[in-house]
């Protein structure tokens, strides 16, 4: 059976959790976060962004998303929070 978004959104939180580098937290940013934004932006964009202002080391991962999968919509909301991320978090953000 596939995983509801809830349970995806919260392995997503253990992994940024868990994530003992910024190369790791890259790993996590370029692969389930964008995934789980993909495939479902529209239900976990608001989280997304909540947690990106919450949490640095979420922020760091998001900084690794590219487009993928999502909706323009919802790319250009994970772009403002790329672009307004400090210097340190952008290093490996498609395009800043």
């Amino acid at each position: 059976t596939r995983m509801p978004v809830d349970e995806k959104w919260e392995t997503v939180l253990d992994m940024v959790r868990l994530a003992p580098d910024d190369g790791c937290l890259g790993h996590v940013g370029a692969g389930p976060l964008e995934s789980l934004l993909g495939f479902h932006g529209t239900d976990v964009i608001d989280r997304v962004e909540a947690e990106a202002s919450a949490d640095p080391k979420f922020l760091k991962a998001l900084c690794s998303v590219w487009q993928f999968k999502m909706t323009d919509d919802v790319w250009e909301r994970v772009r403002g929070i790329q672009k307004s991320a400090p210097k340190s978090s952008q290093s490996a953000s498609p395009e800043l």
